[in-house]
């Protein structure tokens, strides 16, 4: 009668782990797959090299599984949209049309910083990591990514 319960008592014990094991592994799948399922998207009009940009950024994430937030651009991708590191956060820089009513602290705290204005073009460097929130911005208009130039 004791061995029955002593096997019992292990049987329940290995089920108890192995269930523990399993639920540990589907929390980590649902993780990676919540952080590979990120995807960068702008709601208003951006350019033509911009979409590019957010096509191959999201390409990337997509390839390292993990979120902006961790994320290590290539060097192909530093280096195809030039790609610079402002306050230890990987940038990228640009120009954007915005609202008569826009105001750039909302913005500054997400760490974007603003260059020069003109009228209602301004130029910005946006850390990858606020990208998202920068593109759902309701007082933006437009944006465009600054094209590398190359000296002839």
């Amino acid at each position: 009668m004791k061995k029955i319960i002593s096997l019992t008592v292990i049987f329940v014990y290995v089920l108890t782990l192995n269930s523990c094991s399993n639920s540990k592994e589907v929390s980590n799948q649902k993780k990676n797959q919540s952080l590979s399922k990120e995807e960068i998207s702008a709601s208003y009009p951006i350019s033509t090299s911009t979409k590019r940009f957010i096509l191959d950024l999201n390409n990337e994430l997509e390839e390292n599984k993990v979120g902006v937030k961790f994320f290590e651009p290539s060097r192909k991708l530093i280096n195809s949209y030039s790609l610079i590191i402002i306050n230890q956060e990987y940038c990228i820089s640009g120009f954007i049309k915005v609202n008569p009513t826009f105001i750039k602290t909302e913005l500054e705290e997400k760490g974007v910083l603003f260059g020069s204005t003109s009228g209602q073009i301004v130029t910005v460097n946006v850390p990858l990591s606020s990208l998202q929130y920068f593109l759902n911005n309701q007082s933006i208009q437009y944006f465009e990514i600054s094209s590398k130039v190359e000296i002839r």
